[in-house]
């Protein structure tokens, strides 16, 4: 099977899944730490006995080890930005990204586990991609980071709310601000909508997150001046990131004529985006009809231009000749000998 890419805020390694418990964890999402921990309330000042695991970037809380052991939402999840603890080693303070201050119980002062978890979870938080890009946009920080970790409908929740809110602002303000946060929103909950495998829905958002952002350029167009450049190249990408997954859904759902036409869309964005280049490839050479083969012949050699080193590329390319039926030998084993050369040592 071609190598059919697509850009995503989540791993895709696990494959579907809903909530992330000790029977399926893969070594990447195996928590740093868990266990029993005293916590003190934040509205009444008790304490609490809460079981506490510590996973990437974020410290989730449960009620008991059983609701883990379920596989259950968490009470609590908060990506960690910063810990401390006091000069008796009693008390660990955990600052939340979302500007929540935890104070917690040191459970063993001979055993610092517990905080050294903590301080990688705080040290990775530090040096994420999505932390540092959407610094403004703290519920967005923890909605990606549960995704990253696995769980993906608490990922769907979150931003699901985030998307009712925002459409409630965004048509009252009509400012492009809020415009565009709206996009975001749409564009992480279509993606986590794809991973977990609701292409309908996944489609839908992202359709929607499209539309924003031409309305969104068009008005630029309208307003700026001509030597202004009214897209950065971060919204390029994040367009053609969006485009490439909602041609995912799209395809994923059966509907290929209308995933081509998307990429063709994205290519107007984006020329030199070998993902896209290399997703039309996979789409056309299924297609029997016309010169959909010429076609994908075409954005072959252009992708392989652009990014001549990717050994992924070969294995596209590889298919691709295997469903033309003249060409196929030969300059098959041609090629796949070139990609062993195209790997890095």
């Amino acid at each position: 099977m071609s190598f059919f890419q697509r850009f995503s805020t989540v791993p895709t390694a696990r494959g579907k899944s809903e909530h992330i418990t000790p029977d399926h964890l893969s070594k990447e999402f195996f928590p740093r730490w868990r266990g029993i921990v005293k916590k003190e309330g934040h509205m009444v000042k008790n304490i609490k006995e809460r079981y506490f695991v510590i996973v990437k970037d974020l410290m989730l809380y449960y009620k008991s080890e059983k609701e883990w052991d379920l596989g259950m939402s968490p009470r609590g999840s908060h990506v960690v930005e910063k810990v401390s603890k006091s000069a008796d080693e009693k008390t660990i303070t955990v600052d939340g990204r979302c500007g929540k201050v935890f104070k917690l119980f040191n459970p063993n002062k001979q055993d610092s586990t517990f905080f050294d978890a903590l301080q990688q979870a705080a040290e990775f938080s530090a040096s994420s991609e999505h932390i540092t890009k959407y610094a403004g946009h703290k519920t967005l920080q923890q909605a990606i980071s549960l995704s990253q970790a696995g769980f993906i409908q608490e990922c769907i929740s979150i931003l699901t709310t985030l998307v009712a809110t925002k459409k409630v602002e965004a048509t009252a303000q009509r400012q492009a601000t809020s415009q565009h946060d709206l996009f975001l929103y749409l564009y992480h909950l279509g993606t986590a909508h794809l991973v977990n495998d609701n292409y309908l829905v996944s489609s839908q958002c992202l359709q929607q997150a499209v539309n924003i952002q031409r309305n969104n350029e068009r008005d630029s167009v309208l307003l700026r001046q001509s030597d202004v450049s009214y897209t950065s190249s971060s919204d390029i990408t994040l367009m053609v990131e969006c485009m490439a997954n909602l041609s995912s859904a799209l395809y994923f759902s059966g509907e290929t004529d209308q995933a081509i036409h998307v990429l063709e869309e994205a290519l107007l964005v984006d020329p030199k985006c070998v993902t896209i280049l290399n997703n039309m490839v996979v789409l056309l050479s299924n297609d029997t009809s016309g010169d959909a083969i010429d076609r994908a012949d075409v954005y072959m050699q252009r992708a392989l231009q652009i990014q001549r080193s990717d050994p992924r590329l070969y294995i596209t390319y590889a298919d691709f000749m295997l469903s033309v039926q003249n060409k196929a030998p030969r300059l098959v084993t041609e090629f796949l000998f070139e990609s062993l050369d195209a790997v890095p040592e």
